[in-house]
């Protein structure tokens, strides 16, 4: 309590400092009248009398300061003074103050945005229940490869496990909501009865699913459906419990209504159905018994950790369990390990990288503010040294003086944060806008308090960086110099050290910001410009669902090819296929096969082959060139033999120098029921899922549309004679006019599919190069500052030099050759900073080396060619230097 009655006197001597000051001013005048008085009934005259108290109660300012010191907050106190001292020193250089705090806001601004949004991505924790504790649990291939799993593994992992509290499967699909209104196109999950508790999530009305509910097929037809789902089609209703809602042509009773905002693990599901209810929603797919089938690799499985389980100890044990299994099992399970990650890897894993890397950028572009900033504050410094001389004569401590610059730097750099807060809100939304990510539903990118105390903190870091360049400079100023009426003001040998040295870190930053501007672009030229093995132009992609009560047998098979023969009578149609994928959305997917006469081909080398289904037209109409063999025709019904086609890369892997025309493959293993199938033809190389996509490294087995196993949804391709955006509304009216109950959905021109596919590395290229500019426009007004402060330094000299004759182009050289030195051993050191920070940007890049040496050069060119420039002024001035005036230079 002592302590506290101590520091409560002390705040409230800082509170009432005039009044105190009056009470000690009082209070020490009456103590001198009382030894002057002594001092007269001893004999002394009035004025000896006084003189001789003076002597004997000491100094009265010391006594002052001593009670002064007992009564307040010394360090307080001092802050203060520091603080009004440093407001008074900016006020006095608008100039100055304008310049920096722009710089700074700049710096500050752009990595308080960025860093928004790797809080909100990165950095903030998954909606989920414990979620540190939450894993995902996949089946591992060869090579480090992971798939889905088999739900058969998935009983058996839950039964033989002992690290995880629950584990808990889910698949997600399309579905189609029809009723009385319009049909609807949604996206579900069939989930087993762990999912939800798992998850932490109960439902707002009813329940979620039971244990019973997930133990036998077929036999309990309920449902789950979303908060928007239950606004959106049922007008919120408040008994939906009990209600019926027909997915799929198959009716489910709706028995509870989840969360708002809650869209399942996928991230957008708006109905959920049982695990064991798949089948009433995928009729044709029953055949292949997805609950029994350990071939079928298709679910999703998720685990809460045990506590004090560690993520190496349950994927030590689970991996015990995965060879038990495949010792058990060596046919399907054979090749196939376990791998458990954290779930954050699901959500975040696309776009860390590139979000790491404009952070860095972010980092770099304030680097580069600093140093420009720094420069600005030597310059000061060397203005201000016959005043810190003075403060130093005067008994003020270097210590002293370097909490004098932090408090300047302080104020300069909170004025800075502030306005760079200001636009990083102006411009979050805009910057949120350009990335060309998806980020999960629940993601919220905002000014929140953990922004702000980021802001804080890289404030305070930058004043500190700041405070150490003039304490570099100033370390080896001689008071005595500084003092003499003829000393000028110049920053000292270490101060000028200082100042080349910030100019080589800036045009080394600016450098490597420019060439990982340069090798994003380079990139995007690439994917725009390399060959995707079809005409892009003119084409146009629908995507339809097939209802299953509708069209049965061979009329499913029969309803795309024949929709595309109608479509393609359309007026301003060229021609027009149907095809199972949804190209640059869906390529398809892998599927185990073996080929005649040769061994087994192993799962990891399987999963690079993906299937895919087409129609008749289907290669003409794309654009793809057949190179041996023959097309699909209609004549490729059930009833015919079963044929396939394979891309150029399939049949180069596996019959090299051989003619694949009459060879013979077939689904699963060697011995498996599947028929086989004999190739009739060789396509092209295209790409179909990406513009990334290496189709050597990906090759394409195409199966008859017109013989598949299984029709769900399908693609209509159209290519047009007229502009095909004009084109997507009549095309998509046509097909709903053939059958109202078809839904039409990602209608797109592939032009728009490519665009939006290339969007990542335009945005980031873009991004990447507003920082280059930026940097590069930072990085010339810093050198044109140095440079022409140098030439301030050096006018004397300049003077001297005229007067002895050199001519102006001699001058030149020397300003300008100071500068590109400069610029020189910039670029020097930013070629050894980019080989390293370039390789961060790998999986951005497409086609592009990490380190492209004419990249380089060029850029290293236009770089050295804005130092000359910025040079240039100051070296036109030096020219015009009168030598008269410069030897009367101070």
């Amino acid at each position: 309590m002592s302590r506290l009655r101590v520091a409560f006197s002390r705040l409230l001597g800082i509170l009432q400092k005039q009044s105190l000051e009056k009470d000690l001013d009082a209070e020490l005048n009456a103590h001198l009248d009382l030894l002057t008085q002594e001092n007269i009934r001893r004999g002394m005259a009035p004025e000896a009398a006084r003189q001789a108290a003076r002597r004997e109660f000491g100094g009265l300012e010391q006594t002052k300061e001593d009670y002064r010191d007992q009564r307040g907050l010394p360090i307080l106190e001092t802050l203060l003074q520091d603080v009004r001292y440093g407001l008074r020193m900016l006020a006095r250089n608008p100039g100055f103050t304008g310049v920096a705090v722009l710089t700074l806001a700049l710096g500050i601004g752009a990595n308080t945005a960025i860093f928004s949004v790797v809080k909100a991505v990165l950095l903030r924790p998954l909606p989920f229940k414990d979620p540190a504790r939450l894993v995902r649990v996949n089946e591992s291939v060869e090579k480090g490869g992971r798939s889905s799993v088999a739900y058969p593994n998935y009983v058996d992992w839950r039964a033989q496990n002992t690290v995880f509290e629950e584990m808990a499967a889910f698949g997600d699909c399309e579905m189609i909501v029809s009723g009385t209104d319009k049909s609807e196109r949604v996206y579900c999950e069939q989930a087993s009865d762990t999912y939800f508790p798992l998850l932490g999530v109960s439902a707002v009305i009813g329940r979620t699913f039971t244990p019973e509910e997930n133990a036998t097929p077929m036999k309990h037809a309920v449902a789950l459906i979303g908060y928007g789902l239950w606004e959106r089609r049922y007008a919120s209703d408040p008994a939906i419990v009990g209600k019926m809602i027909r997915l799929n042509d198959f009716d489910f009773t709706i028995i509870g209504v989840l969360p708002k905002g809650f869209l399942g693990y996928s991230d957008s599901a708006e109905v959920w159905i049982p695990m064991m209810m798949r089948d009433a929603v995928w009729p044709q797919v029953a055949q292949f018994d997805y609950l029994h089938n350990r071939d079928i690799h298709f679910h999703k499985v998720l685990a809460r950790l045990k506590p004090g389980i560690s993520l190496a100890g349950a994927q030590a044990e689970m991996e015990t369990i995965a060879a038990r299994l495949a010792n058990a099992y060596p046919k399907d399970n054979g090749q196939r390990g376990v791998l458990v990650t954290a779930t954050t890897e699901d959500y975040v894993r696309s776009f860390r990288a590139p979000l790491l890397v404009l952070l860095g950028a972010v980092a770099f572009v304030l680097l580069i503010a600093c140093a420009n900033v720094a420069n600005l504050i030597l310059t000061r410094s060397a203005v201000r040294e016959r005043e810190l001389a003075i403060r130093l004569a005067l008994g003020a401590g270097r210590g002293r003086l370097i909490r004098q610059f932090l408090t300047e730097n302080l104020l300069l750099t909170a004025a800075g944060a502030a306005a760079g807060v200001t636009l990083a809100f102006w411009g979050l939304d805009l910057l949120v806008s350009v990335l060309p990510v998806s980020f999960p539903s629940f993601t919220r990118v905002r000014l929140d308090g953990g922004v702000l105390v980021f802001a804080c903190v890289l404030a305070a870091a930058t004043a500190m960086l700041l405070t150490v360049f003039p304490v570099l400079s100033s370390a080896d100023s001689n008071v005595n110099e500084s003092l003499k009426e003829a000393a000028k003001s110049t920053a000292g040998p270490r101060g000028r050290r200082v100042g080349r040295l910030l100019v080589v870190s800036e045009v080394a930053l600016a450098l490597v910001l420019m060439l990982g501007a340069g090798l994003l672009l380079k990139s995007l030229s690439h994917l725009l410009t390399d060959n995707p093995g079809f005409r892009p132009d003119h084409l146009v992609t629908l995507r339809f669902y097939v209802p299953d009560r509708k069209y049965e047998g061979d009329g499913r098979n029969r309803f795309g090819p024949e929709l595309a023969e109608r479509i393609a009578q359309f007026p301003g149609v060229e021609s027009a296929a149907a095809t199972f994928i949804d190209p640059f959305l869906w390529g398809g997917f892998q599927r185990g096969f073996s080929i005649e006469g040769r061994a087994p081909i192993s799962n990891a080398e399987a999963d690079t082959v993906y299937y895919q289904e087409v129609g008749p037209n289907y290669f003409h109409t794309m654009g793809i060139p057949l190179l041996q063999g023959r097309d699909f025709s209609m004549r490729d019904s059930l009833k015919a033999p079963l044929v396939v086609m394979v891309s150029e890369s399939f049949a180069r892997r596996y019959w090299p120098g051989q003619d694949p025309v009459g060879k013979r493959i077939k689904y699963g293993a060697a011995d498996s029921p599947y028929p086989w199938m004999q190739v009739i033809g060789v396509s092209g190389n295209i790409k179909y899922n990406s513009l990334r996509q290496d189709p050597e490294a990906e090759p394409v087995i195409y199966g008859a549309l017109l013989q598949s196993e299984v029709i769900i949804n399908m693609s209509l391709i159209a290519r047009t004679r007229t502009s095909p955006e004009a084109m997507l509304g009549p095309l998509r009216e046509e097909i709903q006019r053939i059958d109202p109950a078809i839904p039409v959905y990602n209608v797109a021109t592939f032009s728009q599919r490519m665009h939006e596919d290339s969007s990542e590395t335009r945005s980031y290229g873009l991004l990447l190069g507003l920082f280059a500019a930026l940097a590069l426009l930072l990085a010339a007004v810093g050198i044109y500052g140095v440079m022409s402060y140098w030439v301030t330094q050096r006018t004397r000299e300049m003077g001297i030099r005229l007067t002895f004759g050199a001519n102006p182009a001699d001058l030149h050289r020397l300003v300008i050759g100071e500068g590109a030195w400069l610029a020189l051993l910039g670029i020097g050191t930013g070629a050894l900073g980019s080989f390293l920070v370039t390789r961060a940007m790998t999986g951005l890049l497409y086609e592009v080396k990490p380190f492209e040496p004419a990249l380089f050069l060029g850029l290293a060119a236009v770089l050295a060619g804005v130092v000359v420039l910025a040079c240039y002024l100051p070296a036109w001035r030096a020219t015009r230097v009168d030598p008269m005036v410069a030897l009367r230079y101070e």
